[in-house]
């Protein structure tokens, strides 16, 4: 309403969607001279050249959600969405030319954040007069994302064993694999049920309300260390669990799904992110533990268990210690 003529004709400082759909072209065109995307800028001066910015391609206003103000007590926000042509060359730096309002209100400062490839920069840079020119440059994860999500997320599902995160689910196939009762074959039959369906679970974890659950997904394989390890310990034989590992193993697939959902979220498509972190995570798990089972099936032990028992016993006391741990954080 400050720089567009007719914005706001009853003057009640509030938008009203016949008012936005009604200067829509006017904020946009507005918007398109006051506010420049220059890719590949490396000083603040190429960032304000009008030759180098990106054309936009397609544009759309919406009414923006309700936002307390202290000074108005709520405020009324318009979201603006540009779509620029898409630049020839790749670039590692994006000049930014931002002088909304200046022109009537000098005194302006606000804020200017960029999220690029899906990673929030710290940068954060506040626009005012004279200080209208910024050049972001992009991190090495930054760039990474320029890669498929596909590739990316087999390897940091690779990687991602390597955290707390997963120390339970490895725990689990553990149990699995040290408690089967007719050794490897046996043993390596329960890893698969379980990693297989861990597998399915966070591929398909956007067909389930996965969030009205969060908190029993978070508790599931805790409950599960607990449940298995106890029985372990009453069974001196030990017990193939083919159906428990494919049941809990589908929920703890579910569970990873949710720790990662942050990252997944910021990719343009979900399906090929969580698609690669089921085959990094839960192969890179399975095959270590169909490794650890077949080093268990060489170790003398028992008849009709695969590892002897005071491996199970150590492994068994080694979930529930992480059980515990793990239940703090519910507490």
């Amino acid at each position: 309403g400050e720089v567009i003529e007719g914005f706001d004709d009853d003057l009640d400082g509030h938008t009203t969607p016949e008012e936005l759909a009604r200067s829509s072209e006017a904020i946009l065109a507005y918007v398109q001279e006051h506010y420049r995307v220059v890719p590949g800028a490396r000083e603040t001066s190429e960032a304000a050249d009008p030759e180098r910015a990106l054309a936009v391609s397609d544009g759309e206003v919406f009414e923006g959600p309700l936002i307390p103000d202290p000074l108005n007590q709520v405020a009324d926000w318009v979201d603006i969405k540009l779509e620029f042509e898409r630049p020839l060359v790749r670039f590692d730096r994006i000049g930014v030319h931002v002088d909304l309002f200046q022109e009537t209100s000098p005194g302006h400062r606000d804020g200017c954040s960029v999220i690029w490839n899906g990673e929030i920069h710290e940068d954060t840079w506040d626009f005012a007069l004279d200080q209208q020119d910024h050049v972001y440059v992009a991190s090495a994860e930054t760039l990474a994302r320029d890669t498929r999500p596909f590739g990316r997320f087999v390897r940091s599902g690779a990687l991602w064993l390597t955290g707390a995160d997963a120390c339970t689910a490895l725990l689990l196939g553990l149990l699995l694999v040290v408690g089967a009762r007719r050794a490897l074959r046996s043993g390596a039959i329960s890893v698969v049920c379980a990693f297989g369906m861990a597998g399915l679970g966070t591929a398909f974890a956007p067909h389930f309300p996965v969030e009205d659950y969060e908190r029993f997904l978070g508790l599931m394989p805790l409950l599960t260390l607990v449940y298995i390890a106890v029985d372990d310990l009453f069974h001196r034989e030990g017990r193939t669990r083919d159906l428990e590992g494919a049941v809990f193993g589908f929920a703890v697939g579910l569970a990873a799904a949710v720790a990662i959902a942050p990252l997944v979220t910021l990719e343009e498509s979900q399906t090929p992110a969580l698609l690669g972190h089921a085959l990094g995570a839960w192969g890179t798990a399975l095959i270590a533990l169909l490794l650890v089972a077949v080093a268990l099936s060489k170790i003398p032990g028992e008849r009709g268990a695969l590892a002897p028992r005071a491996i199970r016993v150590a492994v068994a006391l080694l979930a529930l210690v992480r059980a515990a741990i793990v239940a703090r954080a519910f507490v």
